[in-house]
């Protein structure tokens, strides 16, 4: 039995570094494309990397938003900034509620918000954040938050992300240049949103059925995020922003996740509270396009101000 230990711990120690020399090069060397396993979108999509360079800057807000890709293409901080809120949006693609947890950990004390806006959807309770993870580890630091991040989510491909993401860090490879504002058809607005260009988009009332299901361990970090905000005495708002009315009759079991957030805290499903529709408003199934977006931050935003929740800016 010694021996076979023995034999174990010296093959990991000859192992882990072979593996992770061979993962560095194949970071460096091999097209993404190629990559397989090591899927690290720096730059890519959704701008995360100048909304955390900001992040890194901002001081005091009013307003602090948190979500999915719902959260950075549907709340538009120009909006709420005419109104004389200081506002930034810290939401992230995929965004479940273990990333969530690292940012709040992440900006809480420097940003200091006199309220935190969390996006809620289904979906991403339903989800194991692996996606998600990568995002965030490809355009933010590798520290421990991180670290705890990618134990929680368990997936190889985030602990070979954040492997890589270590790696780069500490040899100063991160990638200082600034991002291009403009993606595509995506630009991005200081301040965390992400403005889309308008097209002409079909929405189809095809879409894939799907049951409610949230996940223990999002359930428990989303608890963890709230309790944070209980614990520094910072007031919150859970909102479910609009989807297309076909994205919403395919979800069965949406009764349980309204009780869920309703037992959490101050809960508002914008879905049918806004005069949107699908063909006008939205450019795809989940995200509403320009118009979408107006109506939407303006409801929004009295709704709020009725209920006493957007305080005087100071």
């Amino acid at each position: 039995m010694r021996s076979f230990l023995r034999t174990v711990v010296l093959f990991l120690a000859l192992a882990l570094p072979l593996n992770l020399v061979l993962l560095i090069i194949w970071g460096e060397v091999v097209p993404a494309e190629l990559r397989g396993n090591l899927y690290y979108p720096h730059q890519v999509y959704g701008h995360l990397h100048s909304r955390l360079a900001e992040a890194d800057r901002k001081g005091q807000v009013d307003v602090l938003i948190m979500g999915s890709s719902k959260a950075y293409r549907g709340f538009d901080t120009r909006v709420w900034e005419a109104k004389g809120y200081r506002t930034f949006n810290l939401g992230s693609t995929g965004q479940t509620p273990l990333q969530g947890e690292v940012l709040l950990s992440r900006y809480l004390g420097t940003m200091r918000p006199r309220l935190v806006v969390l996006e809620v959807d289904p979906v991403p309770f339903m989800d194991t954040g692996a996606e998600a993870s990568l995002d965030l580890l490809a355009n933010g630091p590798a520290d421990l938050l991180a670290l705890r991040m990618a134990h929680r989510v368990g997936d190889l491909r985030t602990w070979t992300a954040l492997m890589f993401c270590t790696w780069q860090q500490v040899t100063g490879r991160t990638g200082t240049a600034p991002e291009a504002a403009r993606m595509g058809l995506d630009r991005y607005i200081p301040g965390g949103y992400v403005e889309r260009d308008d097209e002409p988009v079909k929405i189809t009332r095809d879409v894939k059925p799907r049951k409610v299901a949230m996940r223990e361990d999002q359930l428990a970090a989303f608890d963890r995020m709230l309790e944070r905000l209980r614990k520094e005495k910072i007031p919150f708002v859970l909102v479910n922003a609009p989807v297309t009315t076909a994205l919403t009759a395919s979800l069965s079991g949406l009764p349980a996740f309204h009780r869920a957030m309703q037992q959490r805290g101050m809960y508002l499903d914008l879905n049918g509270n806004v005069a949107l529709e699908d063909q006008l408003h939205f450019y795809d199934k989940g995200h509403l396009n320009r118009a979408g977006v107006a109506l939407f931050n303006a409801t929004l935003i009295d709704t709020l101000a009725q209920r006493g929740l957007l305080l005087r800016p100071e």
